[in-house]
């Protein structure tokens, strides 16, 4: 199989909006991971948040710091490819197959950050409706921060699940060509767990709003 790129690649690694791309998501990586850590330094020693929901949210800023480090290796590799290896059309490209761990961990932290959204979400609804929750809440957020673990770290083997990765890429944030539509399938449901996440949330809080009034 060729690595070389083809006429396509070279146009958009030369491309001034691609690279203008990098070094936005560059900048909006490093004030995420900035802020993070400073949420995360916040959240475990200055925090007046219950312990069980503290998990939830450092789980949720972790996710976000590691997709902010593997997702500025790729974009600073970008960069460097367009200022250094424009030309060198056989050397610019990667291997899907030896993309395809740090696609599934970008995937996983994606996919994990959202979903401890949903967590924290449905642990205030238990909260909000089960009577004995003061006593289990650490059992509760445990269960939940377990179960977005295993479903987040498996999104990238579902994503992956029958391409053959026999491609090659620009960057490893790049889906693999024949996962494209399933790509597509996968944003969609991040869309829409992302809205019911919203509407949940209002809901939740105009709930409990209503009831602090009775």
């Amino acid at each position: 199989m060729s690595t070389c790129a083809t006429q396509t690649d070279l146009d958009r690694l030369a491309s001034l909006n691609f690279i203008i791309s990098q070094f936005v998501n560059l900048f909006t990586a490093l004030i995420t991971f900035s802020a993070s850590i400073f949420a995360l330094k916040l959240l475990i020693f200055h925090s007046i948040l219950e312990n069980s929901t503290k998990l939830l949210l450092i789980l949720n800023l972790a996710y976000a710091i590691i997709y902010q480090i593997f997702y500025s290796i790729e974009a600073t590799t970008v960069v460097y490819k367009h200022f250094n290896l424009e030309h060198e059309k056989c050397e610019i490209l990667k291997l899907e197959k030896s993309c395809a761990p740090i696609n599934q961990i970008l995937l996983g932290c994606s996919s994990g950050m959202i979903f401890c959204q949903t967590g924290l979400i449905l642990e205030r609804t238990i909260a909000t409706f089960y009577k004995d929750y003061c006593r289990h809440h650490y059992l509760i957020s445990s269960l939940i921060t377990l179960i977005i673990l295993v479903i987040s770290s498996q999104i990238g083997r579902l994503v992956y699940w029958d391409d053959p990765l026999n491609a090659a890429s620009l960057a490893c944030f790049v889906f693999p060509k024949q996962s494209a539509q399933r790509s597509l399938i996968y944003f969609l449901c991040c869309t829409v767990v992302t809205m019911l996440n919203l509407t949940a949330s209002i809901w939740l809080k105009r709930y409990n709003k209503k009831l602090e009034y009775q």
